[in-house]
Parts: C-alpha cells; structure tokens; sequence
C-alpha cells in the first residue's frame, strides 16, 4: 500500500514538471490580436477620433443670446421718476458660414481616423516583424547551440588522446578558440532573443513565457509581385497620400469659408423701455446690427487660402511620386530577395545540420582530416545565416508593400509568399 502510494506521488510530482516545462505556443494571430486590443496608442487615437467629432458639432451650434438689463431715473423738473430697459438680442452667422466651418472641421476627424488606420497596421507590422526576428534568432540559437555540442564532443574526445606531434596540438588549440566563440556567440544570440521578446511583451501588453515558441509562415518566395498593380494601390489607399488630399480638400474649404468671412455676421434685437416722471412713457422696438467691412474685408486671408491650396497640392504630387518609387525600389527588392529564398528552403537547415552531424563523426572515427571538418563547419554557419536572413530581408520588404499600399491582408498573403 505504501509503495504504491510513493508510485502515485511519484507520477503525480513528474506530471507537474512536465506541464512547467510545456513551450507555449503563439500565432501570428494570436499576437496581432492581442497587441491591437491591448494598444494605449490605438484607444488614444479613437478618443482624439471622438474630440474631433464634437469639435466639428460644436461648429453649427447657435451663439447664445443675449440679455440686456439696465436701470436708472428720469429727472423732468420738477419730477423724478424710475426708468428701466430690457433687451434681448440674437447673433446669427451670415448663411452658409456654419456649414463650412463644419466641414473643415470634419476633415480634421478625417485625418484622424487615417491615422488610426496607419497606427493599426503599423502595430500590425511591427508585431509580424519582431515574431519573425524572434523566430530567426530561435534557428540561429538552435544552429549555434548544436555546434557548440559538437565542439564539446570533439574537445572530449581529443582530451582522451596524447598529442605528441605539432599538428595535433594545433588542432586542440584550435576546436578550445573555437568552442569560445561559438559559446560568445550563442550568448549573443540568447540576449538578443530575450530583447526582441520584451520589445514583444510591450507590444501584446503581457509577460510571455521566457522562451516562448512563436510560429511564423516559412516565405518561400513563390509569389510573382504585380508593380503596376503594387504602385496603383498604393496611390490610392497610402495613408500618407490620403492625409494629403485631405489637408488639400480641407484648404479648398477654407477658401470657401474665407470669401464668406468677407459679409458681417449680423444681430437681431427686441427691446422694451419704461420711464415715468409725470406721466409713463412705453417704448418697444426692434433692431438689426452689423459691422461695416470698410476697414478690413479679409481679402488677404482669401489670398492666403489659395497659396495654401497651391501648396497642398504640390506636396500631392510630390508624394505620389515618392511612393510609387519607394513601391518600384521594394518590388526590385522583392524579386532579389525572391531568388535568394528560392534556392534556400527550409529543409537546408536539417541538411546542413545531417552533414556537420555525419562529418563530426567520420572525423572521431579517423576517416576525414580536421580542416576539411572545420571548412564544412564555416560554410555550414555561413549557409543557415543566409537561409535566416533571407527570411527575414524577404519578409521586410513584403511587409513594407502591405504598409505602402494600407493593405490590411498581411497575415492572410503572407502564406502566399
């Protein structure tokens, strides 16, 4: 009964410390997801969104009217008398104005609601981005941790044997250097993985698990990229470009606004007056006041909105262009980038890792010569370095695409690549 109690807790304590040591595992969705529904910045621009919106609404109230009270005394000698007189007068804007002042209000709400846009798909950039770097630095940990096992091995086995000639002690002298620096370099590696992985918790707003697994897409580079169609639709759906129009749309506004800024707004008034002194005295009327535009008439600020509009306009097309060349470098880019990922796919790095493996064995066994070992070694790290950052530089300039062209289909088209 005992033992079997003892067997129990024995299961139970390694059940337990297999669910400690489980990797979690995240998506790609999974962090999106999570980092634009926990972002600051994105609630912050929905409430700038809304400050917006009840700035333009402010623009067609009515101005408040106005009471006017006074009170004092009538003197007809040899009488003296009260008198009071009331008031009441109503601004209205000259017609037109209000509506105007609206609109050129609701293009600043426009402009917002852009830049919740761009915020929303740069998160969504970044998120991808990190994943990726992180996913990398996990192969080149992972390659770099192998080698340095190898190493290991080749250090012990040359440990159990007496060196007597020249060449073999270089050789030890040479797999101990070797082992430091490999060993330096998976240091390396670790850090940078823990650093891309709070620059991620920062993003999705929670502490991961230390060495989390994060799966990401393997581009391929099968996909052929359309410039023409790339450049069309990145000048039309750019956020960049879109604010422009906006900021142009908006002058053009305000141009409108300011040749009705040239008529007086205008008020309407009632009032009422009593006085008695002797007899009582009743008046009541009404009245109507405008400021004369003799002095200023607001031509220069009529002037000064078709500058703007020139202005605007010019920055237009001085961004198109802009975007369609960094949208024609990209695709450049792209079919380099598309070339290099083709010859490397992602089960060279298990091969690479078979033939370091065999050859590391061949070379305890006495059948092939150190250097060529260590040669195959090189090139081996050389190779998977450029398999990893192919990914990476590919996956940088898709990316990028998505980002000009505001195209919020990057994780669906990222298989597709």
């Amino acid at each position: 009964m005992q033992k079997g109690i003892f067997t129990f807790l024995f299961f139970l304590s390694l059940a337990k410390l297999t669910t400690a040591q489980t990797t979690m595992k995240y998506s790609l969705e999974t962090l999106v997801e999570a980092a634009l529904s926990r972002s600051d910045q994105i609630t912050s621009q929905k409430a700038r969104i809304d400050e917006k919106e009840e700035s333009a609404a402010l623009a067609r109230a009515w101005q408040n009217p106005l009471l006017e009270l006074s009170a004092g005394a009538k003197f007809v000698t040899p009488d003296v008398g009260p008198h009071f007189q009331v008031g009441l007068s109503q601004p209205f804007f000259f017609p037109g104005k209000q509506g105007l002042r609206k609109e050129v209000l609701d293009f600043e709400k426009t402009l917002e609601e852009i830049r919740l846009s761009e915020t929303e798909l740069a998160i969504t950039v970044d998120v991808v981005r990190l994943a990726y770097e992180y996913a990398i630095y996990e192969h080149k940990a992972r390659f770099a941790e192998n080698r340095r096992k190898r190493f290991e091995l080749i250090r012990a086995y040359l440990a159990g044997h007496t060196f007597a000639s020249p060449q073999q002690q270089i050789t030890s002298n040479i797999v101990k250097q070797r082992l430091k620096n490999i060993s330096a370099d998976e240091q390396h590696l670790q850090g940078a993985l823990q650093a891309t992985l709070q620059q991620l918790n920062f993003y999705v707003a929670q502490d991961m698990a230390n060495r989390p697994e994060i799966q990401v897409p393997w581009l391929e580079g099968k996909r052929v990229v359309d410039e023409s169609l790339w450049v069309e639709r990145a000048l039309s759906s750019n956020t960049e470009l879109a604010s422009q129009r906006v900021l142009v749309n908006q002058a053009t506004k305000e141009k409108d606004l300011s040749s009705k800024e040239l008529w007086p707004d205008f008020s309407l008034s009632a009032f009422y007056a009593q006085e008695s002194a002797g007899q009582t005295e009743r008046f009541l009327g009404l009245g109507i006041s405008f400021p004369l535009p003799i002095w200023n008439q607001n031509r220069p600020l009529f002037r000064s909105k078709e500058h703007k509009i020139r202005a605007e306009t010019y920055q237009l097309s001085l961004k198109e262009r802009k975007v369609k060349s960094l949208v024609q470098k990209l695709v450049a880019e792209y079919a380099s980038d598309q070339t290099i990922v083709a010859e490397y796919s992602k089960e060279s790095l298990a091969t690479l890792e078979s033939q370091l493996q065999s050859m590391e064995k061949e070379f305890r066994k006495n059948r092939i010569d150190f250097i060529l070992f260590l040669e195959l070694d090189i090139q081996a790290t050389e190779t998977a370095n450029r398999v990893l950052n192919a990914q990476l530089h590919l996956l940088d300039t898709v990316a990028s695409l998505h980002f000009l062209a505001r195209d919020k289909n990057l994780l669906a088209d990222l298989s597709t690549f």
